[in-house]
């Protein structure tokens, strides 16, 4: 019989997903018609668990802020 050490899910494979999804706002930034001049991603993510003899249970939620900037480059 595994221990609930045993069975938790290597880090990278819980986070693997978030790495997905901000590959994908991404892409779609870069297909932007009119690109932004600075894109600020910021991901928070935060892994909680409970374990006990027999039963293990986790939770995993994360966030995303992505911030466009377009600078005012008039000629003058």
């Amino acid at each position: 019989m595994a221990t609930a050490r045993e069975e938790r899910p290597p880090l990278a494979k819980v986070l693997a997903p978030l790495g997905e999804v901000v590959q994908l706002v991404l892409d779609q930034i870069r297909s932007a018609v009119k690109t932004p001049d600075k894109v600020t991603v910021e991901l928070g993510a935060a892994l909680k668990g409970k374990s006990s003899i027999v039963l293990v249970s986790g939770e995993t939620e994360a966030t995303l802020k992505v911030t466009l900037t377009w600078e005012n480059k008039t000629q003058g």
